[in-house]
């Protein structure tokens, strides 16, 4: 358990996967939810410092960029309702998830 949950390219990787997955099934709903004190502070910044100077990781950080959009995309393609469970600090890549989920929510709000 990571007491903040920082986001590196497996848990973007794994997120994508599980929405997919989540859509493939045909789920109606999904509930996205993380475990320790806060929700998330984003991306890992160990980890992307060391994706920038270290020889070599060119091709992960590419990747580890995309994964971000991978992820909202794989959120806005999710036909179900999507919950997330929001604890403690939500800031950096997490606020993205939250206006990801608030924007779907006002697209399928009547009036906005």
């Amino acid at each position: 358990m990571r007491p903040s949950n920082p986001f590196d390219l497996t848990t973007l990787t794994d997120l994508v996967q599980a929405f997919k997955e989540s859509r493939a099934q045909k789920d109606i709903c999904m509930i996205y939810r993380a475990q320790g004190k806060n929700f998330t502070f984003g991306a890992n910044l160990k980890y992307t410092n060391t994706l920038i100077t270290e020889p070599g990781l060119e091709s992960e950080a590419n990747r580890f960029l995309w994964a971000w959009q991978d992820v909202t995309s794989a959120m806005t393609e999710h036909p179900g309702v999507i919950i997330v469970g929001y604890h403690g600090w939500v800031v950096g890549g997490g606020s993205n998830i939250l206006w990801e989920v608030i924007y779907e929510l006002l697209l399928t709000t009547p009036g906005y």
